[in-house]
């Protein structure tokens, strides 16, 4: 017979691997959404900016309640540079967040394969 504590600390890895999954599945999308605003900010579209920045916001923060601190990071560096009241131009804010959007989808790929 299994001992409770055993139980419980199997009820919550299964529940962590379930939310783990719910998370990858969830920011795949936001990600997808993030690539599209993206362009649309590359089109001079100043309010797509902060509907980055608030995925970007969700990403960083639920990232960091679980642990996963690359795409905690990478994410909250695309909210941060989203946010930023001066930069040299659009241009280089763009090229900032696609560089950091793509270290973050290669953060989740490897969050998914794991």
């Amino acid at each position: 017979m299994n001992d409770p504590t055993q139980d419980q600390q199997a009820a919550i890895r299964q529940r962590m691997a379930q939310l783990r999954a719910q998370f990858v599945k969830r920011t795949q999308g936001e990600l997808a959404s993030m690539s599209g605003l993206l362009e649309r900010v590359r089109q001079g579209d100043a309010a797509a900016l902060r509907d980055m920045e608030l995925l970007a916001h969700k990403i960083n923060g639920t990232g960091a309640t679980f642990g996963f601190v690359g795409i905690s990071t990478h994410a909250g560096e695309i909210e941060r540079m989203v946010a930023a009241e001066k930069c040299a131009s659009d241009a280089e804010r763009a090229d900032y967040v696609a560089a950091s959007l793509q270290r973050l989808q290669g953060e989740l790929k490897l969050l998914a394969e794991d």
